[in-house]
């Protein structure tokens, strides 16, 4: 996987809120979405906030066949009480309408059930529909953005279609999801009005 550059300044402060905010409500439910639309970065952050952080964070990746957040976050917890959660892969999961209107059903349930800090890392594609199949559990969360420049934007495009190109465009489902939300995503960030301009048609 390509990488972009090292966290900006901006970034950095974001993670440094982000990483406040997990030791300040230990012992307690706090939902944050953390906006980033590029795996890369995301990873780079992560691993940042996991080598920083003096709380216990445990990772969750969601399956693509994933129906029920709830449900899945308990089963995989096994009542363990981290000190602070991190849930990745929702931009994959197939059926996120009813993932995220059955996890507003229940949300109480993670308020009781879930003492600890909830980082749920969202593109922005992933939030907006938060917002509109989740209203009521959205609306109890705080966000911190994560962001790269133009011109860095435009270099991780260039080198990730290298890649991919390189590799014969021998994607599996789930890389496809994710090059399409991360060149869906960068078009407007880079100003394009032709999708071909970076190599792929969008449906």
């Amino acid at each position: 996987m390509s990488q972009l550059p090292d966290i900006t300044p901006e970034n950095q402060t974001e993670l440094e809120e982000l990483a406040l905010a997990l030791e300040a409500f230990q012992g307690k439910f706090l939902l944050i979405f953390a906006r980033c639309n590029y795996d890369s970065l995301r990873s780079r952050l992560i691993q940042c906030l996991q080598d920083s952080s003096l709380a216990d964070i445990r990772t969750i990746t969601l399956n693509p066949d994933d129906t029920a957040l709830y449900q899945r976050i308990q089963g995989e917890l096994q009542g363990d009480k981290p000190g602070a959660l991190m849930v990745l892969g929702l931009e994959s999961v197939l059926s996120l309408e009813t993932m995220l209107a059955g996890a507003d059903l229940v949300r109480e349930e993670f308020r009781k059930h879930f003492p600890f800090p909830v980082v749920v890392w969202v593109t922005d594609s992933v939030k907006s529909q938060w917002m509109q199949f989740a209203r009521n559990l959205e609306s109890w969360g705080v966000s911190s953005q994560f962001n790269i420049s133009r011109e860095k934007l435009a270099a991780f495009i260039k080198e990730k279609a290298n890649q991919w190109l390189a590799d014969g465009l021998n994607l599996t489902e789930a890389d496809c999801i994710e090059l399409k939300a991360e060149l869906e995503a960068a078009e407007p960030a880079l100003h394009l009005t032709e999708p071909c301009a970076y190599g792929a048609s969008r449906r």
